[in-house]
């Protein structure tokens, strides 16, 4: 009897074992892994820049001479420009051009060299910061700094400093030469605004000013193309042409043409932030400031402040108007747990499993999926390549308008709202972080 008892335990005992080890081979813990995404609410849509501009007409025949850089920027009332009138010879102002550059050049180690501070310990400070500087790039093969590592080296120790000056002598005069073969019949060009110099005049700049814009249609925006094409190319000039200008980058305007479904997801005075195709990783902060009323499509005018490196040179693009974004970990719906009234995930942590608190910042209905993030005061914060458990799906009902999604079985509430209304005509977009 004492024996059958024995054997009715190990059979127990057997069939336990059986069971659980069958249980965790057959359905295994199933997981994902923690990557940080952004999702954002778009609106994309080509675009015109429209700013202020100080656009110069040359007054006679001639070869156009820029004292300044394509994208420098210039002071008001400053020197930027001379047509040398008549029939001048190219490959001189080529000259000319090249042997104004190397004067710069040497003038701006002639600075470093003044501004430069004799004291022992800033010099070694210095020589040690440079040292450092130049085995990094090294490291990773940069060579763009190596002209800026010279002057820096030859300002310390004072190298060169009458071979600088006699070359410097030797420029100018030679300038002197050039200037004095071109003649004096030449018409100088000064700035009267305060901005960047630009030679690129493509005939929309008396269009597209800050004033005309906020009355612009879309019949108007599809004009531009046609409008745009008096664009002067070289450096030979005619009487009354358009030949340079100075473009104001601190405030400058994007006009836009987007759909009615679009328009309405606007409003005058909203901030949104803006990105160009052109100019990626450079998002802006812009204000709304005109919407036109019309059947099909509407014209959006947005505002910014913020200086824009590259903004000058661009007069048509792609834009991405973003209204909202959202950065966390994507996860399905199913695995949001509640635990104690908190809601977040559970992670694998070797044999045991873990609780993170979480808020939910993005919900997805469409494909039952959320984008969530570590609430503020979590014991235990969710990071990336934590492993989290998935859970088992299980049918619901969802509290944003009665449809079915799935959910962790350990849930006990539903999923919270998205933190900022969702709109249907919304594009949608996902970058990985």
């Amino acid at each position: 009897m004492k024996r059958r008892g024995i054997l009715i335990i190990l059979a127990i005992t057997f069939c336990a074992a059986a069971f659980y080890s069958y249980r965790y081979l057959k359905i295994p813990v199933e997981t994902q892994t923690a990557n940080m995404i952004r999702k954002e609410d778009t609106i994309s849509g080509e675009a015109y820049i429209a700013r202020t501009e100080a656009v110069y007409t040359s007054s006679d025949n001639g070869i156009l001479y820029s004292y300044v850089d394509e994208g420098a920027r210039v002071g008001k009332n400053m020197l930027i420009a001379t047509v040398y009138q008549g029939d001048q010879n190219g490959e001189l102002i080529q000259e000319l051009n090249n042997i104004d550059t190397k004067l710069e050049q040497l003038e701006s180690i002639q600075q470093q060299k003044e501004n430069f501070t004799t004291d022992s310990s800033s010099s070694q400070t210095i020589a040690e910061n440079l040292k450092t500087d130049i085995i990094n790039a090294a490291l990773s093969n940069d060579v763009s700094k190596i002209p800026e590592y010279k002057m820096t080296i030859n300002s310390m120790y004072n190298t060169g400093t009458d071979e600088n000056a006699a070359t410097m002598q030797e420029l100018k005069s030679r300038k002197s030469t050039l200037e004095a073969n071109l003649g004096n019949n030449k018409n100088d060009i000064y700035s009267t605004i305060s901005g960047v110099y630009s030679e690129n005049v493509d005939g929309l700049e008396e269009i597209l000013t800050t004033e005309n814009i906020m009355t612009f249609t879309t019949a108007e925006f599809d004009g531009l193309l046609q409008a745009g094409q008096n664009q002067k190319t070289g450096r030979d000039v005619v009487s009354g042409e358009q030949i340079c200008k100075v473009v104001d980058n601190h405030v400058w305007y994007a006009v836009v043409k987007v759909s009615n479904a679009d328009a309405s997801l606007l409003k005058v005075d909203q901030t949104v932030d803006l990105r160009f195709d052109s100019l990626p990783g450079n998002d802006v902060s812009a204000n709304v400031v005109y919407i036109s009323d019309e059947e099909e499509n509407n014209i959006v005018i947005l505002k910014s402040e913020r200086y824009l490196e590259g903004v000058y040179g661009i007069r048509s693009d792609n834009i991405q108007i973003i209204l909202n974004s959202y950065t966390g970990f994507e996860v399905p719906v199913y695995a949001i747990r509640n635990v104690d009234g908190k809601q977040g995930v559970m992670i694998a942590s070797g044999t045991s499993q873990i609780f993170c608190e979480c808020d939910v910042v993005y919900n997805n209905t469409d494909n039952q999926t959320v984008v969530i993030y570590p609430s503020e005061n979590a014991a235990r914060e969710l990071t990336i390549g934590d492993k989290i458990v998935l859970g088992e799906k299980t049918e619901v009902i969802n509290n944003t308008g009665g449809s079915t999604v799935t959910e962790s079985e350990d849930s006990q509430d539903t999923i919270g709202e998205n933190t900022e209304d969702e709109a249907e005509q919304t594009n949608t977009s996902e970058t990985g972080e």
